[in-house]
């Protein structure tokens, strides 16, 4: 049965990933042929008051962002919400009331989550920012070679690209610090939480409470079973913000 469950699983995953593949490609081909089109019909006043040798790494990031946006992470999204669902689902009907003494963790979980997800997002973008001006920079004199050697400003130009590339290593190195914190802050409440449950279920099955479910006592299988089908809904839906704010 479990071998028949992890066939049909592999399969409509595939399909799944594979629908929302083909839409992500060709919604970010029209896309891109249509930025490409809009930023041509421009004036020449236009590309002075911007960085044009940007533009080409501009168009691919944002149109990759959109990509992924309605593969990777609207998938994802569908996912934590199934698998909520699901979990919470399976977990009340295993045993109702050990379920709902375990949903004193969905504030844990939810803020938790979002804290990560919202360091992760923001300190990700500050990178490409500073990744995208140090490129900007490197391209143009890169162009314009003949004026730069001409003029001798080699270490101007050096020095410049070197600058943006120190912003983005000093903020590289901020952001992975707080993502370790993070990290860690994450485990312990993970293990708090199996403490939480365990301590909870072992006093269900020690004082033989009614499971109504199964017109009988709890006992440890009933407690596995609610345990991890309540606390893997509760963490599917806590990475769920910074999938949903890339989408839209």
């Amino acid at each position: 049965m479990m071998c028949s469950i992890g066939g049909g699983v592999w399969v409509l995953g595939w399909l799944y990933w594979l629908c929302l593949s083909n839409f992500a490609a060709n919604l970010t081909f029209r896309i891109k042929k249509e930025y490409l089109e809009a930023i041509l019909k421009q004036e020449c006043a236009w590309f002075d008051q911007i960085n044009y040798t940007e533009l080409s790494a501009k168009i691919a990031r944002e149109t990759a962002t959109i990509n992924k946006g309605y593969s990777e992470k609207a998938g994802n999204v569908s996912l934590a919400i199934g698998t909520f669902l699901s979990g919470i689902a399976v977990g009340f009907w295993m045993g109702w009331k050990l379920a709902l003494a375990m949903m004193v963790l969905v504030p844990f979980v939810g803020v938790l989550g979002y804290m990560f997800e919202k360091m992760m997002s923001s300190s990700t973008s500050a990178q490409l920012r500073f990744y995208s001006q140090s490129a900007g920079y490197a391209e143009q004199a890169l162009i314009a070679i003949r004026v730069v050697v001409a003029f001798g400003m080699e270490q101007v130009e050096a020095h410049n690209y070197m600058k943006h590339l120190g912003r983005a290593k000093k903020n590289s190195l901020k952001t992975h610090f707080c993502n370790a914190i993070m990290l860690g802050l994450m485990f312990v409440m993970i293990y708090c939480m199996y403490a939480y449950a365990f301590w909870a279920a072992s006093i269900f099955v020690e004082r033989q409470i009614e499971n109504e479910g199964r017109n009988r006592p709890y006992q440890g299988g009933d407690s596995i079973g609610v345990f991890f089908a309540v606390l893997i809904g509760l963490f599917s839906i806590s990475m769920i913000s910074n999938q949903a704010t890339a989408i839209v």
